[in-house]
């Protein structure tokens, strides 16, 4: 995988990590250096006396999404990566896998690859049950990024979607446990190698995702 500077281009904070440095909890993400506000959420959540126990979700998950934007940032300047993507629905759609009408969707990091665009979300998957919802709902929300690209926007793409899991320092990818992230994305992406050059049109999609609202804007 050529992981060279610049890396790839990452668009707005997560979410969680959102909430926190707006709290001034920790500094603002930097995009060519994830790792720094990772190291802050974890002292954080080692610091008792600095967070109120109803934050302590808030911070585990952003700890996730700090630690899923690391690992894609080993990614090339091939790719862009757009965080906290929102989509709203009206009317709303019809998910024909078990008929239930979809109104919107959440994906933590839209990672805009050479031939794929994958949807990651960044959960922790500490229980059976939890993790089982959390892989139904990350393909929900796949579905409903594939369905916004082509029904909306008019955009015909493969999606894929992962969950980003942190065990015992390991990667877990829809419970396949994998060494890195950004390997899985990458050989996933080009066919293990045998693309070279992007074969979507990266700023349409790019521009898609920059239109529709995000929780930021939300809350």
């Amino acid at each position: 995988m050529d992981s060279k500077y610049p890396g790839p281009r990452i668009i707005r904070e997560p979410h969680l990590v959102r909430r926190l440095s707006r709290r001034g909890l920790v500094s603002p993400l930097d995009v060519k250096n994830p790792k720094i506000v990772k190291e802050e959420i974890q002292k954080l959540l080692e610091s008792d006396d600095r967070i109120d126990e109803k934050l302590i979700p808030t911070v585990k998950g952003a700890l996730v999404q700090a630690w899923t934007l690391e690992e894609l940032n080993l990614l090339s300047s091939h790719y862009i990566i757009v965080n906290n993507v929102n989509l709203d629905f009206d009317p709303a759609f019809t998910d024909h896998s078990d008929g239930m009408k979809v109104e919107e969707a959440h994906v933590d990091h839209v990672v805009i690859g050479m031939t794929t665009v994958f949807a990651i979300q960044s959960t922790n998957l500490d229980d059976y049950e939890t993790g089982f919802e959390s892989i139904e709902q990350a393909s929900k929300d796949a579905k409903a990024l594939w369905f916004y690209l082509k029904n909306v926007m008019g955009i015909d793409v493969t999606v894929k979607e992962l969950i980003s899991n942190i065990k015992d320092d390991r990667w877990d990818v829809i419970r396949k446990p994998v060494e890195r992230i950004s390997d899985y994305v990458f050989k996933r992406d080009t066919y293990w190698g045998r693309v070279s050059e992007p074969n979507i049109d990266q700023n349409e999609i790019l521009e898609s995702m920059l239109t529709a609202r995000t929780l930021s804007e939300l809350s």
